[in-house]
């Protein structure tokens, strides 16, 4: 069975906003992403961005979530601003399915030239992910977070 056929994004919802809060990340990765919660927050609140959150699922099960927004029609860019595998489900492939299933919906839903994304310095293991995709670091920081900027040429 290949997992990335069984992987989908759903929208949050009154149903089910509570059992993507509670997706974590592993103790050691806390440093590195902002909580669910907060992303949730940020979706509802932080307008300029038009940030979309989605629940990532395989066979049903909430494995994961993603939040993008920040169109630019002109450059055809869009951030990746989140990106999180629950811990449950992490170092099973997971990943690698679902940030190629995210990078095709977004090509697909968007007329896209650029996708971006920010990650901290010490995420090793995401920045292998992303550089595995050729997402390419491009020497800016991120004046938001700090976080170092990557880029994705569609």
């Amino acid at each position: 069975m290949t997992i990335d056929k069984y992987i989908l994004l759903k929208d949050i919802t009154s149903d089910n906003w509570r059992t993507v809060a509670n997706l974590k990340v592993n103790r050691n990765q806390l440093d590195h992403i902002e909580s669910n919660t907060q992303s949730l927050l940020e979706a509802v609140y932080d307008n300029d961005y038009c940030w979309t959150p989605k629940a990532i699922l395989h066979n049903q099960n909430y494995i994961g979530f993603t939040m993008y927004g920040d169109y630019n029609i002109k450059d055809k860019s869009i951030w990746l601003d989140r990106f999180m595998i629950d811990s449950n489900f992490q170092g099973l492939g997971y990943g690698k399915a679902s940030l190629d299933f995210i990078i095709k919906y977004l090509k697909e839903n968007f007329n896209l030239k650029i996708i971006y994304l920010s990650v901290h310095d010490t995420n090793s293991l995401a920045i292998q992910l992303y550089e595995t995709f050729g997402f390419f670091n491009t020497q800016n920081i991120d004046p938001n977070n700090d976080e170092l900027i990557f880029s994705y040429t569609v």
